[in-house]
């Protein structure tokens, strides 16, 4: 699986900017326009952010435009027009996850073959919970760590190609994703405490 670079679909800010106005005016045609942009990046979010099938991305990208028609007069700075996409998009994948969530009695014994581990994981709202804590944890690393790992691991550069990117030799970015991976582990692990 490629990752996506989210960068490339989100209009410059004098053009989303522009694009609000117009919205803002009644002008149709850039609805169309702020919409088909919506839903791709609301989609491409859904499939490489959250692991959707390209089915419930799909869904997502139209949960996310119908919020967007609702509360786009919420909306104060078209600069943050890409960060709130972001956020209800986050919101609409978590609010559909619990709707689908399973509810398990603790009576229940577990299905023959599963363990507790396996069911957290293969919870989808639990993995959706489970990035949210990896997100907010990689934000926390200082930045010599978090661009190796978010670049190796995330996004599956070879260290070397993450070392010509960053302009730093392969054994320091070998050092640098072990040093913030430790980091990460002690962070999550006080986090779940």
């Amino acid at each position: 699986m490629t990752a996506v670079n989210f960068s490339r679909l989100e209009p410059e800010c004098d053009e989303t900017s522009q694009l609000l106005r117009r919205c803002a005016e009644g002008d149709a045609r850039a609805w169309e326009r702020l919409l088909a942009h919506v839903r791709r990046l609301a989609f491409d979010l859904g499939r490489w952010k959250y692991r959707l099938g390209n089915e419930d991305a799909e869904d997502l990208a139209q949960v996310v435009q119908l919020r967007v028609t609702q509360r786009l007069s919420q909306l104060r700075d078209p600069s943050a027009f890409p960060f709130w996409i972001r956020r209800l998009t986050h919101h609409a994948a978590v609010d559909s996850l619990r709707q689908r969530r399973s509810m398990r009695s603790l009576d229940e014994p577990l299905p023959s073959g599963e363990s507790p581990e396996e069911l957290v994981i293969a919870d989808p709202y639990d993995r959706i919970v489970l990035r949210a804590d990896l997100d907010r944890a990689l934000a926390r690393l200082p930045l010599h760590y978090r661009e190796p790992i978010e670049l190796h691991l995330l996004e599956g550069i070879s260290q070397d190609e993450v070392g010509r990117l960053l302009g730093r030799p392969r054994s320091t970015v070998a050092s640098q994703v072990e040093r913030g991976l430790r980091h990460l582990q002690r962070a999550l692990t006080a986090a779940a405490v």
